[in-house]
């Protein structure tokens, strides 16, 4: 069981966080970043912590159902959440492997557009298809919490424009490469996608950017 201590510090520190909101954002304002630095140091609002409300956990927390994945995961498998299986589950702790799967069934099934959840990521990867050429457009449509990413695919005649996705890294086994590691998908004619720490970019840009990072998946 988690240590109701854990909460309690977060309870203070939303507090705090509260209290000191309007001035943090009368200084950022300013610019005046010494002012800042004279604040209390949980008066920044990325001092609070999500914890997960069963076992407190902080890693791998799942916003929606308030607790981490692995919480999550056992009460799927026990029947605990209504309307959740296995089937449904085992995506959700891999969103960018739901939303290549989402892309690849649309393609079998020659689709005009597919529809996802959204966040930040995925829209950062949506872009990059986009300049790539991989879609025709991405759409952001709907306000919070139930925003969601729309991409008009792309075909030539009866056969898409993208012939394979591959997941590469995952929750379970994440794979780091540096900058002079990227592989060339397909001799060139592929993308690799990389999380670094400039964002989300193409293995042609980390490579010029001389950055390493997480290999996120591969497209071609």
């Amino acid at each position: 069981m988690a240590k109701q201590a854990w909460f309690e510090r977060n309870k203070k520190k939303r507090e705090v966080v509260k209290k000191y909101a309007a001035l943090r954002a009368e200084l950022k304002a300013r610019k005046d970043y010494a002012g800042l630095s004279k604040l209390p140091r949980n008066a920044s609002p990325t001092r609070v912590v999500n914890r997960c409300a069963i076992t407190g956990r902080r890693h791998g927390y799942l916003r929606k159902f308030a607790c981490s994945r692995l919480t999550f995961r056992e009460a799927a498998l026990n029947g605990l959440i209504p309307g959740i299986t296995k089937a449904s589950w085992q995506f959700m702790n891999d969103p960018i492997a739901d939303m290549l799967t989402r892309i690849r069934n649309a393609h079998r099934a020659l689709l005009p557009a597919v529809e996802m959840p959204h966040s930040k990521l995925k829209e950062s990867i949506a872009n990059i298809l986009k300049k790539e050429g991989y879609v025709a457009e991405v759409l952001v449509e709907g306000g919070t919490p139930t925003r969601s990413i729309k991409l008009k695919l792309k075909y030539e005649g009866r056969k898409g424009v993208i012939e394979g996705l591959r997941r590469v890294s995952s929750p379970g086994l994440r794979r780091y490469v540096g900058a002079t590691e990227i592989p060339r998908v397909r001799g060139g004619l592929g993308t690799a996608i990389l999380s670094t720490s400039h964002g989300i970019m193409t293995g042609v840009q980390a490579r010029k950017s001389n950055v390493g990072g997480e290999l996120l998946c591969y497209i071609w």
